[in-house]
């Protein structure tokens, strides 16, 4: 029994060692991290372009190819070979330019981006018995067409104020959160017309105007695969505030001719997503460093269509103009050059 307790004690006390070893090595890492930190050292290495300088500038331009369309855009009704008509949507070049600091604080990078994209959408629908019902056209009853054609131009302008800091959490793993300040004027002009109607022809001119601004915060995820080759992600949400001007115009008949107008003040949301490739080299002794990219890009902005239009079910009663009837989406490619110095 007694030799039972006394190898009881012995491992107790063992145990005891072991752990206070373990807690004095633990305190030790704590108290490093702390001393590099309060004597001006970095806990998570830099993952930026970590060149020679103290201060850098980059210069980013990017080739958009992009196709934006646009739910609740159907513009004419009629038989089962289409019973709803829409624009017919493209992809369309644009461009984003980004102009970037590098400060000596912190490794943080400060960003001026603008991005500027245009589309343009059109279709045509014809029909040999003129069973087409024009779905932007002011009128009291139902009055077919033989032929509905659309045309929706779209204009995009963005400015963002971003600050960031990329850094290491593995060897080849790198995040970057970054907050900023989104600016968002998106100008939209839809034509619709109609010919072989019962009074003739009509047309109607649909114009909406939005400027919104709002904070926007997102990371940037990258993967290396060695060689300069990284895999990334780039994920980001906007909250914008901001007033959306509209006005209509149809004419035709002398009585349905009509203008309306409204403004609305409202907040709206957008998302961010691009996945792609992406490669980094460094050279003149670490003073420069080139990067080229590649990737898909996906943007969403919610509650953006406020174009009236009536159905054929209810031929008196336009959709409330106060009521977006639907989400502006953008997808496509994104081609980037990239260069600090």
């Amino acid at each position: 029994m007694k030799s039972l307790f006394f190898s009881f004690s012995i491992l107790s006390l063992q145990l005891y060692a072991n752990n206070d070893a373990h807690l004095r090595n633990l305190e030790n890492r704590v108290s490093a991290l702390e001393q590099r930190k309060n004597g001006g050292g970095v806990i998570l290495p830099t993952a930026g372009a970590n060149l020679d300088d103290d201060v850098g500038i980059c210069i980013d331009a990017e080739l958009l190819i992009w196709k934006s369309h646009q739910t609740g855009m159907n513009f004419v009704q009629g038989d089962n070979t289409y019973p709803y008509g829409k624009p017919s949507y493209n992809f369309n070049p644009g461009v984003r330019v980004d102009l970037g600091l590098r400060p000596v604080h912190d490794d943080w990078q400060i960003d001026a981006i603008w991005t500027g994209f245009y589309n343009k959408a059109k279709n045509t629908y014809t029909s040999s018995t003129a069973n087409l019902y024009p779905l932007f056209k002011s009128t009291s009853t139902p009055d077919l067409a033989s032929q509905v054609s659309g045309v929706w131009r779209v204009n995009l302008n963005m400015i963002d104020l971003a600050i960031s800091r990329a850094s290491f959490f593995s060897k080849w793993m790198s995040v970057k959160p970054y907050l900023a300040v989104r600016n968002v004027w998106l100008h939209q002009k839809y034509t619709i017309n109609a010919s072989g109607l019962t009074a003739g022809s009509a047309e109607s001119q649909m114009k909406s105007y939005l400027w919104a601004i709002g904070p926007m915060a997102g990371f940037e995820l990258k993967f290396g695969m060695g060689e300069g080759f990284y895999l990334f992600n780039n994920s980001s949400g906007a909250i914008l505030w901001g007033f959306f001007e509209n006005t209509q115009n149809s004419s035709g008949p002398a009585s349905n001719d009509y203008l309306s107008g409204m403004d609305v003040h409202t907040s709206t949301f957008n998302v961010n997503m691009s996945l792609g490739l992406g490669w980094d080299h460094k050279f003149d002794d670490n003073h420069y460093r080139l990067s080229l990219r590649g990737a898909w890009e996906h943007l969403v902005f919610f509650n953006t269509n406020y174009f009236q239009s009536q159905s054929i079910a209810d031929s008196a009663a336009y959709t409330a103009i106060d009521t977006p009837n639907g989400n502006y989406t953008i997808e496509g490619f994104t081609f980037a050059v990239r260069f600090d110095f």
